[in-house]
């Protein structure tokens, strides 16, 4: 049977988090769509956020591949919204960021 569910209180606002995925232990990657990768960590129901890499392109998602993490920029506000945000910044990228464990 699951345990109770538990409020994680970050250590700064999340802006449009996504894409999380384990780093280690009680660490994880995560793409926030306002523009960074973060590492954050879980302590107890404190969340430490930092922020690896700024000024991405929306980014959706990362994936971890030895030392780098591989993140999607995916500009979504130009493919949902391209009357009000005009049109993508082409081609689309995937970024590599060195990263550490």
């Amino acid at each position: 049977m699951p345990g109770a569910v538990t409020k994680l209180e970050t250590s700064r606002p999340l802006k449009l988090p996504d894409g999380l995925r384990q780093l280690s232990g009680d660490s994880f990657l995560m793409a926030e769509g306002s523009g960074s990768l973060d590492r954050v960590t879980v302590d107890g129901n404190k969340v430490i956020v930092e922020t690896l890499k700024g000024g991405l392109k929306e980014p959706t998602s990362v994936a971890k591949v030895g030392g780098r993490a591989w993140v999607a920029e995916g500009q979504l506000s130009h493919l949902f919204g391209a009357k009000d945000n005009g049109p993508p910044q082409l081609p689309f990228e995937i970024v590599p960021v060195a990263i550490r464990n």
